[in-house]
């Protein structure tokens, strides 16, 4: 008896075991999952194409020669003021020279045979020959008449002869327009930015002999992709910066949008095609010279008070977009509409409404409905600066700092505009 009441009270706690295994697994309810979520609340975004350019100057010109020769004078350096239609470099005139003389002496020449051919035709003119006509009572009379044959000869040398000194007079003026091209001067009131002539130096017909720019007004080259340069039209606002500018940023303004794209030669073996963009700096500047590289920022949309959440917060199914929100203790599979995207915030136009927590960094792991409780409440705003940090007035709502999480607040970029701030 003692040995089955063992045997029974054993039966017992192992079918309890069993059981408690069996109610653990199946039975038991699952932990909810601990998330970070944001409140969905109206804010103003700003959508920026961030990119970098190269300055050139708005007006520049090559001085080039057509024909090597040599310089005999170079009459600027780097770094002068030119005006327009100052001599800048001067070649040797002394092939020109005995050019001009051949053509000359061919010109005196084909005037002196236009001179003799005058001579010639009035000559024909004032020695008439004698004919004989009849009179009346059947007498004859002797009578002087131009000789017709001999002036038309005559006309006809003259008109060779005149033909022949214009000819030769265009061979002057073309000898003489070809030494004046070896004056080379600038076109443009400017600053001389290269030279590369040397005097006593053939004259390269390959590079320019010197570059003027006109720094009084600076362009930004940029080269955009395809993605980019589709949203970048001329007239929206663009800021400048550089280590070297001493302000915030410097503005300026979309001039132009290439009509088509280019591939750059290079050695890529599938080089992207490029858009070319100019940006005109809306004031001048000391800082920039030509050549600096430079980075820009380009506003191409704007909107204030729009629902907007985080980017981490979506996700892509069947290229439709997703966020779980988190209702009732579970989460809930949400497709949402997209607007203008910041730089880390998206604007939501459809699928969410003010007030509504939305769960940040969604995993395979979650599912519709899974049972969820708030880890961390995130606000969405504005990037705080550390105390020791001054903000910068950066007129187009540029984030400071990538989004991370700081201080229990999500740093989603902090915002200023030329009016005032709006990051808090």
């Amino acid at each position: 008896m003692k040995h089955k009441a063992a045997w029974s009270a054993a039966g017992i706690i192992a079918l309890a075991a069993l059981g408690w295994g069996i109610w653990s697994v199946y039975g038991k309810p699952e932990d909810p999952m601990q998330v970070s979520v944001v409140v969905v609340k109206p804010t103003a975004l700003q959508e920026v194409v961030h990119t970098s350019g190269t300055v050139k100057p708005e007006k520049t010109q090559e001085i080039r020669t057509l024909s090597p020769a040599r310089v005999v004078k170079v009459a600027v350096k780097t770094g002068d003021s030119v005006q327009a239609g100052a001599a800048v470099i001067e070649l040797d005139p002394a092939l020109v020279n005995a050019q001009i003389n051949q053509a000359q002496a061919a010109l005196d020449a084909a005037k002196a045979n236009r001179d003799l051919a005058q001579a010639n035709l009035d000559a024909a003119k004032s020695n008439p020959i004698q004919s004989v006509m009849s009179v009346p009572d059947t007498q004859t009379a002797s009578v002087n008449q131009p000789n017709p044959a001999a002036i038309r000869q005559a006309e006809m040398a003259l008109n060779q002869a005149e033909a022949a000194v214009k000819q030769a007079q265009a061979g002057v003026n073309a000898a003489q327009a070809q030494r004046a091209q070896l004056t080379l001067k600038s076109s443009l009131s400017g600053t001389v930015l290269e030279v590369n002539a040397q005097e006593g130096n053939l004259a390269s017909v390959q590079a320019p002999l010197a570059v003027i720019g006109d720094l009084s007004k600076l362009n930004i080259d940029l080269s955009l992709n395809e993605v980019d340069a589709a949203r970048v039209q001329p007239g929206q606002k663009a800021e400048i910066r550089g280590r070297l500018i001493k302000e915030s940023f410097l503005p300026g303004t979309v001039a132009d949008v290439a009509l088509q794209a280019q591939i750059a030669p290079g050695l890529q073996t599938n080089p992207a095609p490029a858009v070319k963009v100019k940006v005109v700096l809306e004031q001048a500047s000391s800082e920039l010279k030509p050549g600096f590289s430079v980075d820009v920022d380009i506003l191409v949309a704007a909107k204030a008070n729009v629902l907007a959440i985080p980017q981490e917060a979506l996700f892509q199914e069947q290229n439709k977009n997703f966020v779980y929100r988190l209702e009732g203790g579970k989460v809930r599979k949400t497709e949402v509409n997209l607007g203008i995207a910041g730089d880390n915030n998206q604007e939501v136009v459809s699928g969410l409404k003010e007030g509504d927590q939305v769960v940040l960094n969604p995993t395979d792991q979650f599912y519709e409905g899974m049972p969820a409780r708030v880890k961390r409440d995130f606000t969405l705003r504005g990037f705080q600066p550390p105390q020791n940090v001054s903000r910068v007035n950066t007129g187009l709502n540029r984030p400071l700092a990538p989004a991370a999480y700081s201080g229990g607040g999500l740093r989603a970029g902090w915002f200023s505009a030329k009016s005032g701030s709006e990051g808090g």
